[in-house]
């Protein structure tokens, strides 16, 4: 996790993933797992949420053919880290078996 300290109100980050298609991230409250909102990422895989409240978020990352990821690897809503408003948050998809 990076801090970019210039974007308190962001979470931002990189999917990197096999296979083309779209990726589709998803935000949700840390605090109760309500949904935030949703973005596409671009061709390089970059997506960003802006105008965030202060708070803790989780971030999934789904793209056809991977397995579904929350950020820092996690495979469920229940297990996945928190994110602080103002943090870059990469995911690694892998491939569907």
């Amino acid at each position: 996790v990076t801090i970019d300290v210039g974007s308190a109100t962001k979470i931002s980050g990189t999917v990197t993933r096999s296979g083309s298609g779209t990726i589709s991230v998803f935000l949700y409250k840390a605090a109760d797992n309500s949904f935030v909102g949703f973005t596409k990422a671009g061709d390089n895989g970059a997506y960003a949420f802006e105008g965030l409240a202060a708070g803790d978020y989780k971030v999934l990352a789904i793209s056809p053919g991977n397995v579904p990821r929350w950020y820092n690897n996690q495979g469920t809503i229940s297990t996945a880290t928190s994110v602080a408003a103002g943090t870059t948050a990469d995911i690694t998809l892998v491939a569907a078996p």
